[in-house]
Parts: C-alpha cells; sequence; structure tokens
C-alpha cells in the first residue's frame, strides 16, 4: 500500500470537497493501493461527516490539523508535518505549490494559482521560479484554469466536477442565494440586507428562495425561504444561482441546469475569473450590484429565449471532471 500525503488549501470548502470525492474514487477503482494522510483544519470536518467518517472506518484515510490559511498555512506545516513531505510515497497538493520545494515530484490540483494575486514581488518571483524549474503537474477544470497555470506548469484539463449527475433540467424556478463564508462575502449579505429582505417580503411569483445557512435564522420568517443544504435535491429545482462563484457551487448548479448570476468582492481574482469563464460559455452573468442580480434573475425566468439559449449551451459543457482527475492521479501515481 503506498501512502499519499494530501495537502488541502483551508480558504472556503470547495478544496476539501473535490479532495474528499477524488478519493472515493480513486478508492473505488484502487480498493487496496492507497492510503491518504490529508492536512487541513480538522474544525471543517463537520461539514463532511458522513464522507469522513466512511473513509476513516476503512481505515483509508487519516486526519491531521492544519489551521493556518495562505503563507501562515505553509509555515505551520513545515513545523508540524515537515517529515511527511519525505516519508510520503507520493505528494498531492490542492491549490498550494510549497511542497514542490522538497518533493519536485508533487502533483498539484486546482484552477488558480497564489501568485495570481500574491502582491509581494518576491513571493511571486519565488513562485515562478519554482514552477518553471520544476513544471509539475497540475489537474484543474479546463474551463477555469488561469494564464498562469497554463503557462508554469503541466496542465491537464478536466471537465466540470460531477458531484451529482448532470441532468438536463428546464423548469426550475427557484433561487439560491450563497455567498460563501469569507469574511467578504459576509459583507455581501450584510451590506444589501434590506434590500434581500425587501426582494423576498416582495415576491409575487411565488418563488423558492434556498439561503446559505449562516444567514438563514435573519430571513427564515419570510415567505417561500428555505435552507441551503446543497444537495442535489435542492441543485434540482435551481433555475437561479445567484452566488460568489466558487467553483463548487458553480459546479453544483451546472450540474442541474442552473443558470448563474455571479456577484463578489472587489478585486478578487478567482471569483473575477470564474465569472468572467462562465460569461464566455454563455451559461452565466455578472451582477454589478445586488439589485442588478436579481433583476437579471427576474430577466432570465421570465424569458423562454434567454433559457433555451442557456440550456443550448449547458449541453455543450464537458463534465466528468472528478473521474478524469482520479483516473490522471492514477496514472501519475503508477509511474
Amino acid at each position: 500500500m503506498k501512502h499519499v500525503a494530501v495537502i488541502v488549501c483551508n480558504n472556503g470548502l470547495g478544496h476539501l470537497q473535490r479532495v474528499l470525492a477524488v478519493i472515493e474514487i480513486i478508492i473505488f477503482l484502487r480498493e487496496n493501493d492507497y492510503h491518504f494522510r490529508i492536512f487541513f483544519n480538522l474544525n471543517k470536518t463537520i461539514y463532511f461527516k458522513d464522507k469522513i467518517n466512511k473513509l476513516l472506518g476503512g481505515k483509508i484515510i487519516q486526519l491531521f490539523n492544519v489551521k493556518g490559511e495562505g503563507e501562515e498555512y505553509e509555515k505551520e506545516f513545515l513545523r508540524k508535518y515537515h517529515n511527511h513531505l519525505i516519508d510520503a510515497d507520493f505528494i498531492w497538493s490542492d491549490n498550494y505549490i510549497f511542497a514542490v520545494k522538497f518533493r519536485p515530484d508533487t502533483l498539484l490540483t486546482g484552477s488558480f494559482l497564489w501568485l495570481d494575486i500574491e502582491s509581494k514581488k518576491e513571493r511571486i518571483n519565488d513562485s515562478i521560479n519554482l514552477l518553471k524549474q520544476n513544471k509539475p503537474i497540475m489537474i484543474g477544470i479546463d474551463y477555469f484554469a488561469t494564464e498562469n497555470i497554463l503557462k508554469y506548469t503541466n496542465f491537464f484539463g478536466v471537465g466540470i466536477y460531477e458531484y451529482y449527475e448532470f441532468e438536463l433540467l428546464t423548469n426550475q424556478n427557484d433561487i439560491l442565494i450563497s455567498f460563501g463564508k469569507s469574511s467578504g462575502a459576509h459583507k455581501i449579505y450584510i451590506n444589501n440586507r434590506n434590500f434581500i429582505r425587501d426582494f423576498i417580503s416582495k415576491n409575487k411569483s411565488e418563488l423558492k428562495f434556498f439561503i446559505e445557512p449562516d444567514y438563514f435564522d435573519d430571513l427564515k420568517e419570510l415567505p417561500g425561504v428555505f435552507k441551503a443544504d446543497f444537495s442535489e435535491d435542492m441543485y434540482k429545482k435551481i433555475g437561479i444561482a445567484i452566488i460568489r462563484p466558487g467553483i463548487g457551487t458553480v459546479c453544483g448548479a451546472l450540474s442541474k441546469s442552473g443558470h448563474i448570476i455571479s456577484i463578489y468582492e472587489k478585486n478578487n481574482f478567482e471569483m473575477e475569473n470564474n465569472a468572467t469563464a462562465l460569461i464566455k460559455l454563455n451559461v452565466g452573468e455578472k451582477g454589478i450590484t445586488i439589485k442588478n442580480a436579481f433583476e437579471k434573475a427576474e430577466i432570465f425566468l421570465s424569458n423562454m429565449e434567454k433559457r433555451t439559449s442557456h440550456y443550448e449551451n449547458i449541453r455543450k459543457l464537458k463534465f466528468s471532471g472528478l473521474m478524469d482527475t482520479a483516473l490522471k492521479i492514477i496514472e501519475v501515481f503508477k509511474k
């Protein structure tokens, strides 16, 4: 049995969601070949409790606590777990490249690089030099890969992550409202709380609104409001997703044919990249303001021509991204 050290970025939940989903597929395909040591903030375990308990029960994974984000993650990991970079048979890092300094054979997953948003020139140059020297394999969704990924890594593109099987659904009218868990995301809600409350209160179309759990309690007394659980059943009902376009939520919405209206804080490179990609694919729009986002949602839901065009474009997308990621990882680890 080969031991794999898996370094998981702590920003948001999408990185851990992707890693756990890919591990499940790898285990299904190669049941006894690998054991995974996963390094992330263990406070996030609660969001994936059933999946993690299943993997723990099968003695397939071990969990190691790293609470830091960004540069602090790297410092904490190296202080506590540096030996794992040496002892592991393989290193898989989701979104962080620092492991390449110690293990040039590190495999990367993700759709952007932190150097894309880094402000310190010295760190940018260090990252570029590291990637140029080693040209690590990086696996990510074709549609969202940034210019620097294509330039500095040996990129292997895959389709949309199929957390749920793709279905072409054309009669959903419900709305998902979700801005994620970052401090910037919470500011979006706080700054627009009154408008969102008024819009839902004045809803004359009997629309249902699925609300991010972090602010559901603030809206739950309003008509047609439900707590978003990001399950397959929920996404089947979503015609419009007014969201901060993180990869996990984007993939969930697209898998059930939802139309995405992106809203996010200023100067966020990753969200801007994802939102722009969705526009190029003709399956999403940007909301300049919350008011603008809700106006676009109403227009889309009432315009059959727009909806038909959206479904035609959804049909063109490539899915099976998680399976293709797992197959590529297995292929790389065999070498």
